[in-house]
């Protein structure tokens, strides 16, 4: 289907709309922009309807699920908006964008607490095993807290491979938790492994910018990031910024509740490495012979 039809598309099957998918349609029509920010399930209370029904009537217009309806409409949108938008100023670019990201920020900061975050301490140190999830772009910040968790001695591994994240979800064992990074809350390798980790007595913390998403439904606790796209020009950024922010937040919190953890970690980094360093043989190449 092209993309510049979707509404459209949308608008020609009016006359086909059952009573349940004229709520829908109403809906779509009315405020696209908002549709194209919603998950299937925040869609689907919005209509008061069923997820499957939402399902059915995204297929009858010619899609194959929600999400390619909802990622092609966005992209419509887009269009539009860059259209409607050809004699900006070039030289409010940079600042511009860096206000974009002070709103994100500022969102962010309003949707974390000390609260929350000495609740996500808690649940970490009762942890035997800790283990960061994350898909795509998600999957780089999954990386950068194993990292920033390992220097405050916490025993923590990263995967953002989606075949070995179901193969280690399997592995699961209660002790275990797990912090999960979806800006959508809709990955389906990742819901697929947060499901088989719950089966197994895994706790989980899911990072997310949506309340109502498919990987919520197995998390223990939902930590809420800004979603980019309620910003005017949210496409531009990189929505996982608000998920670093929740990281280094939490990472203070860690440190400023146990000062000693940072300061004695580090101090056996340090002395690894240069450890490594006075123990390295220097190889000079032999000199030949006259």
């Amino acid at each position: 289907m092209e993309a510049d039809s979707v509404l459209l598309r949308v608008e020609q099957y009016a006359n086909r709309c059952t009573k349940s998918e004229t709520g829908i349609l109403n809906e779509i029509l009315r405020n696209p922009q908002e549709v194209a920010k919603d998950t299937i399930v925040e869609f689907a209370a919005k209509c008061e309807v069923s997820e499957p029904t939402i399902t059915r009537f995204v297929r009858k217009i010619g899609f194959k699920h929600y999400t390619e309806f909802r990622i092609i409409l966005s992209q419509e949108l887009l269009r539009d908006e860059i259209k409607k938008n050809q004699n900006y100023d070039e030289k409010k670019e940079i600042s511009g964008l860096y206000e974009e990201y002070c709103r994100l920020l500022e969102k962010s900061s309003a949707l974390i607490s000390q609260e929350i975050l000495n609740e996500l301490i808690d649940m970490m140190d009762q942890a035997t095993r800790i283990k960061i999830y994350g898909i795509g772009a998600s999957g780089l910040t999954a990386f950068e807290t194993a990292t920033k968790l390992l220097r405050v001695g916490y025993s923590v591994f990263a995967v953002s491979d989606a075949s070995y994240m179901r193969r280690d979800a399997s592995y699961s064992r209660q002790g275990d938790l797990i912090i999960a990074f979806s800006v959508s809350g809709e990955t389906r390798d990742l819901v697929a492994a947060l499901e088989l980790a719950a089966k197994h007595g895994a706790r989980i913390i899911l990072v997310s910018a949506y309340e109502h998403s498919a990987a919520s439904k197995f998390a223990h606790k939902v930590v809420f990031t800004s979603r980019k796209d309620s910003l005017p020009a949210g496409h531009f950024i990189s929505s996982e910024i608000a998920q670093l922010f929740v990281v280094d937040c939490l990472y203070e919190r860690i440190v400023r509740r146990n000062p000693d953890k940072l300061v004695d970690y580090e101090a056996k980094a340090f002395s690894a490495v240069v450890d490594d360093f006075s123990e390295a043989r220097i190889v000079r190449p032999r000199k030949k012979k006259e």
